[in-house]
Parts: C-alpha cells; sequence; structure tokens
C-alpha cells in the first residue's frame, strides 16, 4: 500500500495505491508506481490514463496490476474531485446529510485496457465534512470466523468519528478487536477534515 499527500496549486492531494501480489513482484512496482504518477498534473483523470500507459510499456503479465484512489480537495471553493482506478472508492461523511459513498467504476492500472479513459468525479463538500480512503485492507479483514470487516462496519466507525484523527484512531481500535490483530494484508486509511 503506498498513501501520499500533497499540495499543488494550493489544492490538496490524496493518492492512496495497491499494487497487486506480494513479495519481490510487488515490490518492484512500488517505486515504478513512486516514480511514473504525475504530481504535477492537475487532471486526476489524465494523470491516471498517463500512468496506464506508462505501465503497459513495463510489458507485465496480466496478473500484475495497480489500484489506485485519488481525490483533490479545493477547500477555497469547497469542491472534492476525485478519480479512482480499481480501487475502494472514498467515503465522504457529510455533516447534514451522513455518509455519501463516492462510485467511479473503472480498471485497474493494467495491460488489460491500455487505453481506458479514466474520469474525475466532482462533488462539493461543507466545512466540517470527513473525507476517508482505504485499501482493501482494511474492507477485506477477517476475523476467525472468514467474516470480512466490510464497508458497513467501516461506514459505523466513521459516523461515530469527529474528524480525521479520531476516525484513524477509531478504524484501527475496531480492526484490532475484529481480527485479533492477524492481518493477511497491508491496512492502510488516509482520512481529511474538510
Amino acid at each position: 500500500d503506498l498513501p501520499e499527500v500533497y499540495e499543488l496549486g494550493g489544492q490538496t492531494y490524496g493518492i492512496l495505491s495497491d499494487v497487486s501480489g506480494k513479495g519481490i513482484s510487488a515490490g518492484m512496482l512500488s517505486p515504478f508506481l513512486k516514480a511514473a504518477f504525475d504530481k504535477k498534473e492537475p487532471d486526476l483523470a489524465k494523470a491516471l490514463f498517463s500512468l496506464n500507459g506508462k505501465f503497459n510499456e513495463l510489458s507485465q503479465d496480466e496478473r500484475s496490476y495497480i489500484t489506485v484512489s485519488a481525490v483533490r480537495i479545493d477547500k477555497k471553493t469547497e469542491t472534492l474531485r476525485y478519480a479512482v482506478a480499481g480501487h475502494n472508492a472514498p467515503i465522504l461523511l457529510k455533516n447534514r446529510y451522513g455518509i455519501h459513498e463516492l462510485e467511479s467504476p473503472a480498471p485497474p492500472i493494467s495491460n488489460w485496457m491500455p487505453d481506458f479513459e479514466y474520469q474525475e468525479k466532482q462533488l462539493p463538500f461543507e466545512k466540517g465534512d470527513l473525507l476517508v480512503m482505504m485499501t482493501d485492507g482494511v474492507t477485506e479483514c477477517t476475523n476467525s470466523a472468514k467474516e470480512e470487516f466490510g464497508i458497513e462496519r467501516v461506514e459505523s466507525v466513521l459516523l461515530q468519528s469527529h474528524g480525521a484523527e479520531d476516525f484513524i484512531g477509531k478504524i484501527k481500535s475496531a480492526l484490532q478487536v475484529f481480527c485479533g490483530g492477524d492481518y493477511s494484508d497491508d491496512v492502510t486509511a488516509l482520512a481529511f477534515d474538510l
């Protein structure tokens, strides 16, 4: 899992990605991903399209892929832009309206659809809203009965949270209780106070 937060043009960007597989093959894709994602491109869909093109130049087999969730937060206009490539979509907790699951189904960065054009979507937010991004290691974490933690439990924790830092603390505790600290995958989450 590769989380990254950076600033560009007065806006905050959050990128959360996950490479397929484990061990050496996954380890080799991680530095590629860090170098190949264009952090100077403000349009997230164009950045994903470019990343997909660079990935296809690697000539990986079809079992290799990268999932990415990317957000751009503009606090001046109170606008959130996001694009997803085969990854869990971000979740927005809107203070007045509750949970808003962002949807943007798209294939991962892979050689499956080399010319796929990703979409950047836009959503307004209000001061006090909370944005959460996570890898599948959170939602697919299993307990001793082989039951997955799931998106519903994540949303339950989110509804009880009072800000980004509180959410991260609560989701760590909830996962620890749920699976007893026995994680079968990397577990990564980002949260932003809007």
